[in-house]
């Protein structure tokens, strides 16, 4: 089967997943979580990225991460990233074989709405777990970062790119509000499609095309931001109102 071509981010923003092979679990000790974040550093220092945002869950990663106009692409950089963890990890148990559940997984991030929505979900995903009552109680997420600067590895997090767009206290307070954000998860392409859509047409009430334009401005602004803050990726926007990207960023 032919590999799916990643869409290009025009931001530069990726939001990434790793899984473990067969749902296994990836991180059998903190040792294990450490030694991903140290070599994530490595791996930063030799491709020049910026980290915004990360969480090391039991079978699988959360990465948000933006490419750099010096540095190197996703691709090779992901490839880093798993090659010297698994090197690490396969001599550290004593196994071989591969440990990652097939390519990496990736979503394009448009726009700053986005990127804050990403972050959130990503810093949610121990508490909908069912893992801690708190995003503050769970170690191995990047929140402490922008929380209280409380970083496990100095200089792993890049906090300033989001914190310089809304702020750190009202960023907080976002990343606080109770959310059911739909971003990258364990869904084939298809789900996602489906899940896009009734999200858009739930929130618009049902308003494509034609129906969508005779709104108020007042209107498209509403259905736009809160299907945005849902997960709903500006380019299906475009399909399901028939507007262009650059008009919708301008609501």
């Amino acid at each position: 089967m032919a590999r799916i071509i990643r869409r290009k981010s025009s931001t530069g923003v990726y939001h990434v997943m790793l899984r473990g092979v067969n749902k296994q679990m990836i991180f059998l000790s903190d040792a294990d979580n450490l030694r991903f974040l140290q070599i994530l550093q490595q791996v930063k220092d030799v491709s020049n990225f910026a980290l915004l945002g990360y969480c090391l869950m039991g079978n699988h990663i959360h990465l948000l991460i933006q490419e750099r106009e010096e540095g190197e692409p996703l691709d090779k950089i992901m490839q880093r990233i798993q090659n010297r963890f698994i090197g690490w990890y396969n001599l550290s148990y004593d196994r071989c074989g591969p440990l990652f559940g097939g390519r990496f997984r990736s979503e394009a991030v448009e726009d700053e709405r986005y990127l804050v929505t990403v972050l959130r979900y990503i810093h949610q995903n121990p508490v909908k777990a069912g893992i801690c009552r708190r995003m503050s109680d769970y170690k191995w997420s990047s929140y402490g970062d922008y929380a209280d600067g409380k970083a496990l590895l100095e200089g792993l997090v890049d906090t300033e790119v989001a914190e310089g767009m809304f702020g750190k206290n009202e960023l907080l307070r976002f990343f606080d509000e109770c959310s059911d954000d739909v971003c990258l998860d364990d869904l084939t392409p298809e789900e996602m499609e489906k899940t896009y859509f009734s999200i858009y047409n739930e929130i618009s009430g049902g308003c494509f095309d034609e129906a969508f334009e005779k709104l108020s401005w007042e209107q498209k602004r509403e259905i736009v931001e809160n299907c945005k803050k849902k997960g709903v990726p500006l380019k299906k926007l475009s399909e399901y109102t028939g507007m262009s990207c650059y008009k919708l960023r301008k609501l």
